[in-house]
């Protein structure tokens, strides 16, 4: 008894798609502009490669446009507070670096909401990713 000899089509049919979709998602990735592909456009002229080169936070995530250079921590406050007011939130503790402030938000309770990062040049206010 003898059998048939296996189609090779199947195989060759699974890889040539394969390729295809791999070849469409590495264009894509490379060409789309960074808001298109990761949904809400938060960072319509920076990459992320750019803004990691970078020292400052800039725009890139900010959640409120600062009016410009921010030199003191009362200043950072201020600027955290008008966020913090839309969220029901206070300004906590403000922390002086070399290019940002950090600071910590709390809800009514005092209980430790999040924090935010305010840039020194620009006075972007963006949220600072990570547990409170």
């Amino acid at each position: 008894m003898t059998t048939a000899p296996r189609s090779r089509a199947l195989p060759l049919t699974v890889l040539a798609v394969s390729t295809a979709v791999l070849i469409g998602t590495v264009t894509w990735s490379i060409s789309a502009p960074w808001g298109d592909r990761w949904g809400s456009g938060t960072y319509p002229s920076h990459t992320m490669s750019s803004q990691m080169m970078s020292d400052s936070v800039g725009v890139m995530g900010a959640l409120q446009q600062g009016d410009g250079p921010v030199d003191t921590i009362d200043e950072a406050a201020a600027s955290a507070d008008r966020l913090a007011a839309q969220w029901s939130l206070e300004t906590d503790e403000v922390m002086e670096f070399s290019n940002h402030f950090y600071v910590v938000l709390v809800d009514e309770a005092g209980d430790a909401a999040t924090e935010l990062i305010v840039d020194r040049e620009t006075g972007d206010v963006a949220l600072e990713w990570g547990p409170p």
